[in-house]
């Protein structure tokens, strides 16, 4: 059948190298342990609620911006576009510009040098939803992007919304279910993809916020 093999037949293959395109990280530590970004592998990003998850995957998807010549995908579920390009321009400000009160006091020529560093440029392809979406229309935004838009990384920020537009009561399930899309999708198209995942709140009042200890069952 299908997919039976005997390995002594292909060990010619094992030391080819595949053609996999790499990014490090803005941190050193990072690099140290996981040798950057690589296309072809699925990379979760897991935290407390309010640990600065979303706010990572900003100051990551500007340094790809900076360090690559790839188009990048950008799926932040929880905001719209206006945000989105905000939360970019912030980056490079060094501001909240995606809060408004912080936002009038820089001028507008300020605010062009940041949009002409970040948003200006076409790399960046963004997924621009309407509130309700299925996991069927992410997937295949995200293999639009890859194949039609040459998109060689996908940020989506961020897991639990997926798995709520699937609400069929069996959150494990979903979460497995979605988890080997994603990751098919991924092997697919030889994408390098980074996905946001809240830790499951543990039993108690203390959240992570308030220094709860983390377990592997919490992801």
């Amino acid at each position: 059948p299908a997919g039976i093999i005997r390995l002594c037949d292909h060990v010619d293959e094992l030391y080819e190298e595949d053609d996999q395109d790499t990014v490090l990280y803005p941190f050193q530590g990072l690099n140290e342990k996981l040798y950057g970004i690589r296309t072809g592998e699925l990379i979760t990003i897991t935290a407390g609620t309010g640990a600065g998850k979303t706010s990572l995957m900003y100051e990551i998807e500007y340094h790809m911006l900076k360090n690559t010549d790839a188009n990048i995908g950008i799926i932040h579920l929880e905001e719209n576009k206006k945000q989105t390009m905000f939360h970019l321009m912030s980056i490079p400000a060094n501001k909240r510009l995606f809060i408004k009160d912080e936002r009038k006091d820089v001028s507008r020529e300020e605010l062009r040098q940041y949009e002409e560093d970040t948003i200006r440029d076409p790399r960046l392809i963004a997924f621009n939803h309407f509130g309700s979406i299925t996991t069927e229309e992410i997937l295949s935004r995200v293999r639009y992007m890859v194949k039609a838009m040459d998109c060689k990384y996908i940020i989506i920020d961020h897991l639990s919304i997926l798995v709520y537009c699937l609400d069929d009561g069996d959150e494990r399930r979903n979460i497995d279910m979605l988890m080997t899309k994603l990751r098919s999708l991924v092997e697919e198209t030889q994408c390098g993809m980074l996905l946001v995942s809240h830790l499951r709140r543990g039993s108690g009042d203390n959240g992570h916020e308030q220094g709860k200890e983390i377990s592997l069952s919490m992801l």
